[in-house]
């Protein structure tokens, strides 16, 4: 293998694929890069779950490939002073890089101990505006719950579903994103004329490490993504991502969320959202509680935190009904209400149930959080 390429372009696309490099491993393969000198040269990391390609232009004076530590090459790229990169296989089978005045060769290892992916020939890929992608995960990646044991593994990700369109109802086809780590879960539905042309048969679980390489590719412009039961792929300009989808079953989400509410208020957003901020200042691990008491046109809210203080704010707010009472998880709740548009949340209320957020400005969308009880 040897090659000139532009410092610039293959430090934007090392810099890409950082994330998915393992840094600390019992396989050293999984720390490596694979370079491969083609017409372009193409480079390529996996961790196993995800397998991400990047493509950059270059002057390819001799084809090959080679796996490389990828963390070094990215701070020999990084920290190089010069416009282009010189890459060449020596007699040793190590790789040479020359820019500027500077010279390193790094030690390889064979091509071939890089692992496969599983095929992904056969998807059909579905372009999506970038915008309307972005925003679905966002509004709903704030409930994905953080890497779990292996039987709770079905909440590290997003369920991403399918909604056939129905004759008798003129309903048109739909992508439904849902999300949970089991005190709160988030919903968002959406038109989707193309989603009948996902290769799985309802919904599958995308990773939560896959949800945030694909969060990073809507910055990329235009996307084209497919998925199976098994895999899924994400196409982005100068870079494809691959996904092993989540062999596991999410939980029958529907049987959460409240048809129902006993009480419903009208809440201004920005102004829960900045009481809520201050109400943080005394809320700790123990006790994140905040308790909000709603009476006719006005809430308030209180901490009462034993270790460091009280704290409580009134809004006014549209609520008819009787004097009510709820504790909820105030960061849950904040989080909410960052990712919402609307000016105005609706909040509907139960005794014993969940509080359910949406907005007339946040079409599709849903937040479900348990309340915290003492």
């Amino acid at each position: 293998m040897e090659l000139n390429v532009e410092k610039a372009v293959l430090f934007g696309i090392l810099q890409k694929i950082q994330t998915i490099i393992e840094k600390k491993t019992t396989m050293p393969i999984l720390s490596h890069v694979l370079l491969q000198a083609k017409s372009n040269l193409e480079i390529t990391a996996t961790d196993l779950e995800l397998l991400i390609k990047g493509n950059c232009s270059a002057q390819i004076i001799q084809e090959g490939k080679l796996a490389v530590p990828g963390a070094k090459l990215y701070e020999i790229i990084r920290l190089l002073n010069c416009d282009q990169v010189y890459l060449k296989e020596n007699e040793n089978h190590w790789l040479d890089i020359k820019g500027g005045h500077a010279f390193f060769s790094l030690a390889t290892l064979p091509a071939e101990e890089f692992p496969d992916f599983p095929e992904t020939e056969h998807l059909k890929t579905i372009p999506i505006d970038k915008d309307l992608l972005k925003e679905l995960i966002i509004k709903t990646q704030i409930s994905m719950a953080r890497e779990m044991e292996q039987e709770n593994k079905e909440l590290a990700g997003i369920f991403f579903e399918k909604i056939k369109s129905d004759p008798e109802t003129s309903s048109e086809p739909r992508l439904r994103l849902v999300s949970s780590d089991g005190y709160r879960l988030t919903y968002i539905e959406t038109p989707f004329d193309k989603a009948d042309i996902f290769q799985f048969e309802t919904g599958i679980i995308i990773p939560r490490k896959a949800i945030i390489e694909m969060l990073r590719l809507t910055e990329n412009g235009e996307l084209e993504i497919g998925f199976d039961d098994q895999v899924g792929i994400i196409k982005a300009k100068n870079s494809t991502l691959f996904i092993r989808i989540l062999d596991k079953k999410f939980p029958y989400y529907e049987s959460y969320i409240p048809k129902d509410n006993e009480y419903e208020a009208r809440v201004p957003r920005e102004e829960l959202r900045e009481s809520l901020k201050r109400m943080l200042i005394m809320i700790t691990n123990k006790n994140k509680a905040a308790k909000f008491l709603f009476s006719p046109s006005k809430l308030v809210i209180q901490v009462d935190n034993s270790e460091i203080g009280n704290a409580q704010e009134d809004l006014d707010i549209e609520y008819k009904a009787e004097p009510f009472q709820i504790a909820l998880n105030t960061s849950f709740l904040l989080d909410v209400l960052n990712v919402m548009e609307s000016s105005t949340i609706h909040l509907g209320l139960n005794k014993k149930d969940a509080c359910v957020l949406t907005g007339e400005e946040d079409l599709g969308f849903k937040a479900i959080i348990m309340p915290i009880v003492s």
